[in-house]
């Protein structure tokens, strides 16, 4: 009667981890699933980080645009500019 009892827990120990292995399988898969996601976000991160950071060079460039075009060159309006972004600054 023992052998039987101990059969049977031997099937059920089994039986257990049969599952538990599948679960684990399970569990790996989904993992693998989300580091691709993970990463396909991480790219996109990038390139959006890339795009953001042209924009905003080319704002800076466009802003500093209109004070280099108004600039003639001569020396009166190279000084009165820079004496009037000193007035500014304080």
């Amino acid at each position: 009667m023992a052998v039987s009892k101990n059969r049977g827990t031997l099937r059920d120990l089994q039986l257990a981890l049969q599952l538990k292995i599948e679960e684990l399988r399970q569990r790996d898969a989904l993992i693998d699933e989300l580091e691709l996601e993970l990463d396909a976000k991480d790219d996109l991160i990038r390139q959006l980080q890339i795009e953001l950071d042209k924009h905003r060079n080319s704002s800076q460039q466009h802003i500093a645009t209109p004070e280099q075009a108004g600039n003639t060159g001569s020396p009166v309006q190279t000084e009165a500019a820079l004496s009037e972004r000193q007035r500014i600054k304080r």
